[in-house]
């Protein structure tokens, strides 16, 4: 099936490099971009596809409008980013602490101490959540209001309340790994994206609630015949109650039960993607490349002038896990595009709710050779 959605209107080239407009001049309160005629998006009715398996797609949401939330320099950059239909909530360093992201060749590593939460809608900061116990944090997440944090300084997840009461603590035996992602599954259960040292291999990690110790998940146990001993988990969320879909590099989405710990399917899968999230019936997934696939239903690669772009795939019921890119090409709905005057720019973070995807982007802003000497980071969401 084909989605016409008109080009996304994100200034963010302009924020960042137009005349007359200087860093020094930018101030945090003037980097909201509000709705304005010129970056409503319009949807236009579904267009039935060729295929009969996209026939029960849902209607898309109301449009509405994409924003620019902030764009800030790199001694005070958001580190992770959540979302609810209600709150866009961003992890950052307390002002003027001086934590600098350590990066290597292949990664990089960033913390923060503060959880900022603002209306998902008009970007009005409502208010931070500190703790003295948030003290050196790399990822967290939100399920009934309440919000958990990885500490990367005692390896522990701490539970807060929505107004920043410290209610527990969970023990992982993770001390000393930097965990990227981290979601509540059902019983209880957390799953985590971890690994040692920046640039070096992911593993997931699976905790229980009884537990003190997480369980590691190395990549070749989320594929039934790994066939590239190199594959990396770029990403994962969540499918359903105790499953999970992780997307590996080697071109490959794994459907993940974490209560038994074994892969329930595989699917192919583009391998150039990146981040993914999950709503119940589409799966979306960010690329910093152009996908280099040639699907039986091209609909997905309509534009490959565009070096960024958020792909979906219909995961329903009557989703047969193809083997083939060729028969993923069925499932590929159109991409929602992401026009960057930047190139130098990376995702760095994926959210979403009902209506908005979120993003959360590294910019390097000098160059000198091919070496970075300077970065910034952006929040914005593009509509569904």
């Amino acid at each position: 099936m084909k989605v016409k959605c008109i080009t996304i209107a994100v200034l963010i080239f302009a924020l960042c490099t137009s005349a007359g407009c200087s860093k020094q001049t930018l101030q945090f309160e003037d980097n909201v971009i509000p709705p304005i005629p010129a970056n409503i998006v319009e949807i236009n009715k579904l267009i039935p596809g060729t295929s009969s398996n996209n026939s029960n797609v849902g209607a898309l949401v109301l449009p509405s409008s994409n924003m620019v939330y902030t764009l800030l320099d790199k001694t005070n950059a958001p580190v992770s980013i959540y979302a609810d239909n209600k709150y866009l909530y961003l992890l950052r360093c307390a002002e003027n602490t001086n934590v600098m992201p350590d990066t290597a060749s292949n990664g990089m590593e960033k913390y923060g101490n503060v959880i900022e939460v603002y209306d998902v809608e008009n970007a009005s900061l409502l208010r931070k959540i500190s703790n003295k116990a948030l003290e050196r944090c790399s990822a967290f997440t939100v399920k009934e209001s309440n919000l958990y944090a990885f500490d990367v300084k005692t390896g522990r997840i701490l539970l807060f309340s929505s107004n920043g009461g410290f209610l527990s603590a969970y023990d992982t035996g993770l001390s000393g790994y930097y965990v990227e992602k981290l979601v509540v599954a059902g019983e209880q259960r957390i799953v985590m994206k971890i690994r040692e040292k920046a640039g070096e291999g992911s593993q997931l990690a699976i905790l229980n609630a009884d537990s003190k110790k997480a369980k590691k998940v190395k990549v070749q146990q989320l594929l039934f015949s790994p066939s590239d001993q190199n594959s990396e988990i770029n990403d994962f969320c969540l499918y359903r109650e105790n499953l999970i879909l992780v997307n590996i590099s080697s071109g490959a989405i794994s459907l993940f039960d974490i209560k038994d710990v074994v892969p329930k399917k595989v699917s192919a899968f583009p391998n150039a993607s990146r981040y993914v999230e999950f709503d119940g019936n589409v799966l979306y997934y960010s690329s910093d490349e152009l996908v280099n696939l040639i699907p039986a239903n091209t609909a997905n690669f309509s534009n490959a002038r565009l070096p960024k772009h958020t792909g979906r795939v219909l995961i329903n019921s009557e989703f047969p896990w193809p083997q083939t890119v060729e028969e993923l090409g069925d499932w590929l709905l159109n991409d929602l595009d992401i026009p960057f005057a930047n190139h130098s720019s990376r995702h760095y973070g994926m959210a979403q709710n009902n209506k908005y995807l979120f993003f959360l982007d590294f910019i390097s802003t000098q160059s000198k050779g091919d070496r970075s000497t300077g970065s910034d980071f952006i929040v914005y969401r593009i509509v569904k």
